[in-house]
């Protein structure tokens, strides 16, 4: 296994350092996501991640979360699907 800077490491290092997700390190690419509000007066927003520099978009997810939340939360998500 390679770790972020390339080097070498056993899975169970590299299972270590990625235990635990600090979802906060995460932006969405779009700062501005596409929104509607309802006839209830709801507000539903649309975030994108982009893909990286040359690597071809394989497809589209779409992620819904729960109430009491917030979509920032998951932007880390974002980056692992893209990746």
């Amino acid at each position: 296994m390679l770790d972020k800077e390339g080097n070498q490491i056993t899975y169970e290092d590299w299972e270590y350092e990625n235990k635990f997700i600090n979802y906060k390190n995460f932006e969405w690419s779009q700062e501005n996501p596409l929104s509607f509000r309802s006839k209830s007066g709801d507000t539903i927003s649309s975030y994108r991640q982009s893909v990286p520099d040359g690597m071809e978009r394989q497809g589209v997810v779409f992620f819904v979360h729960g109430y009491g939340s917030n979509t920032a939360n998951y932007a880390y998500l974002g980056h692992m699907f893209a990746e």
